[in-house]
């Protein structure tokens, strides 16, 4: 039967892109930096350019818009870095959003990123056009004149992010209130709080800091809480880093990546903890409420009803765990006032809570988050007129975090079933970003125009991700965003497993998932899936030595070795890792002229579970733990 496909043969060496790509980046954070450095890396400009788009008027994403006291990452700021881009002289253990927004900053200018931004640009709308095989991306200015055009690319990027669409809470009353309202993710840096009654709804991430950031200030502080939630303590403690330190690390470079592989070993190393019935939760569980009872007094009536209020029935874990310096402390404070429950409404001098009290306030701080249900605040169009909001309306699900089905050439990270609680947070984004990059790549070197993930693959990995989910702590009874901010809705937010289980699962991908088609010729046939063969040559003859090219050093017979390197993967052949720790041991014993080799720190599996025990069950010790490095 004849193909309905060109059988013209190209001119051009095995790979070589026929057609370049455009492609459109929506968010200037973490993520899209990241996709900005590894495109501009990867891809030269013949073949693929690229434009970030961000609605901010400079980069960092979140960081440059949560401002709020004492906001910071509740991940170690040395954790908080992309693998390969350390920064030596972080302030402390724990960095604000200040700082990070730097670091974000200073990657941008010493990679040249600058010219592939387009800042103060929102995107208001893109969609498909089937015809062309093109994204339209809608977008406009925000500010000056507000002007609005059309850019048209090939493929459309979305790494907004989960955490950047926030709206003030619906409780009735809220526009009447006479003083200023401000929203944790929207601080308005020139409201003055010193010695103003204020109050304070929320007990999530951004409330645990913000509670003993102010509370100095204030005259006096209610908080509100709905639901009770875990405290914990930083991990590793929040200490400052003498100029010494700092220098120190720049000129040696080796030991300060033995300090940062140390502090991501022990992050990466306790993901049994979210196994609902593991004996680490059990143990850390029991630490971490007696920990709490401790620092809130829990021995006087006043502690155990602040015990009760606070410290949740449910897993530990099931909701994003936090580092609370102080916030219990706080809780204690003469100047605190704690009203557990909802709220009925707000009037213009103060809120009344569920019970039907009056509490007079000056100024209103509303902790509540943001809109979590990955549904981009603009409307996003695919293929046969779906949308996303509504293909996400009640289970939201995406193919690994990267893409969705229906939506052709659309590609995201940190979206559904995505890892950003499941460990380090950074290196996921790194693996998502990796495997868009490979992904581009396939396709520029072999003549696709268009790429989806199967419906099919989609929903098996939903059937995957549900069945995992049932034995995590993330099921549990506890309203968080990682289901949407509901009580019982579906683990959306979450992988189906560790930080370094995502790592790796993505590092080999399964192209067999995708539906992919070659571009179109003139006369509107699909072009021959073969045509990247192209003349017969190969990169190593007309690009350099090595197999892809490049390697002028390796020749032409760069495949001839004096020893078999191929790599064996030990989920295939277990004995190799015996073989591995064999042979190192041998050359040991060599190196110390016979002597034992045996006598060893303990096991790093043990001090992992000593660090995190030591994280926990400090709560009731802040003092001790700050202090230099």
């Amino acid at each position: 039967m004849p193909s309905a496909t060109s059988t013209a043969v190209p001119s051009a060496p095995i790979s070589t892109p026929s057609h370049p790509l455009r492609v459109a980046v929506i968010g200037a954070g973490a993520s899209g930096l990241l996709l900005s450095y590894r495109l501009t890396r990867h891809f030269s400009p013949l073949y693929l350019t690229h434009t970030v788009y961000d609605k901010n008027p400079a980069v960092g994403g979140t960081w440059y818009e949560n401002i709020y006291p004492g906001c910071a990452s509740d991940t170690p700021a040395h954790c908080y870095t992309y693998s390969f881009a350390p920064k030596a002289d972080w302030s402390a253990t724990y960095a604000g959003s200040a700082e990070i927004r730097g670091y974000f900053a200073d990657f941008a200018e010493k990679h040249g990123l600058g010219k592939n931004l387009k800042l103060a640009t929102e995107v208001v709308g893109a969609a498909w056009r089937g015809d062309g095989e093109v994204w339209e991306v809608a977008l406009r200015e925000v500010g000056g004149e507000r002007k609005e055009w059309i850019d048209t690319v090939d493929v459309l990027i979305n790494a907004g992010g989960i955490l950047n669409h926030w709206a003030m809470p619906e409780i009735p009353g809220l526009s009447s209130f006479d003083g200023p309202v401000l929203h944790s993710a929207g601080w308005d840096a020139s409201v003055d709080l010193d010695a103003k009654r204020v109050a304070l709804i929320g007990n999530g991430s951004s409330g645990i800091q913000i509670l003993p950031a102010i509370l100095p200030r204030v005259a006096a502080l209610t908080t509100f809480i709905r639901s009770p939630t875990w405290i914990a303590s930083a991990f590793g403690g929040q200490q400052s880093f003498t100029p010494e330190q700092q220098q120190r690390w720049k000129t040696h470079p080796d030991e300060h990546l033995a300090y940062r592989r140390e502090t991501e070993d022990s992050l990466n190393g306790v993901f049994s903890l979210f196994y609902r019935d593991s004996e680490l939760q059990k143990e850390i569980r029991d630490s971490s409420t007696q920990a709490m009872r401790t620092e809130l007094g829990a021995d006087d009536d006043e502690g155990r009803q602040l015990a009760d209020a606070v410290i949740p029935d449910w897993s530990f874990g099931c909701r994003r765990m936090t580092p609370g310096d102080g916030y219990l402390r706080g809780l204690r404070d003469p100047k605190t006032t704690v009203v557990r429950g909802g709220i009925e409404r707000v009037t213009a001098s103060g809120i009344v809570d569920e019970h039907g009290a009056a509490h007079e306030v000056d100024a209103i701080i509303c902790a509540t988050g943001f809109d979590t249900s990955f549904i981009p605040r603009f409307p996003v169009t695919g293929r046969d007129g779906a949308t996303l909001a509504d293909a996400w309306a009640s289970t939201p699900e995406s193919y690994l975090g990267v893409a969705a089905p229906r939506f052709p050439n659309l590609l995201m990270t940190l979206s559904p079933f995505s890892p950003i609680g499941n460990g380090p947070v950074l290196v996921g984004v790194e693996a998502q970003v990796g495997y868009i990059v490979a992904l581009l790549g396939k396709a520029l070197k072999q003549g696709y125009a268009t790429f989806e993930p199967r419906a099919d693959a989609v929903a098996e990995l939903g059937e995957h991700v549900d069945g995992f989910m049932s034995g995590m702590v993330w099921t549990d009874g506890c309203r968080s965003w990682y289901k949407g901010g509901s009580v019982e809705g579906r683990v959306a937010a979450l992988w189906p497993g560790s930080t370094l289980h995502c790592v790796e699962a993505l590092s080999e991908p399964r192209w067999e998932d995708w539906s992919w088609a070659t571009r179109r010729g003139e006369n509107g046939e699909r072009g021959n899936r073969w045509a990247w063969l192209g003349n017969g040559y190969s990169s190593a003859e007309t690009r350099g030595g090595g197999l892809r090219g490049g390697d002028r050093t390796a020749g032409l017979s760069y495949y001839i070795k004096n020893e078999d390197t191929a790599r064996v993967e030990a989920c295939l052949r277990p004995e190799i890792l015996e073989e591995t720790e064999q042979e190192a041991e041998n050359g040991v014993k060599e190196q110390t002229d016979g002597a034992n080799t045996n006598e060893s720190s303990p096991p790093r599996r043990q001090s992992m579970i000593k660090d995190l025990f030591q994280w926990i069950t400090s709560s009731g010790s802040a003092e001790g733990r700050r202090g230099s490095v």
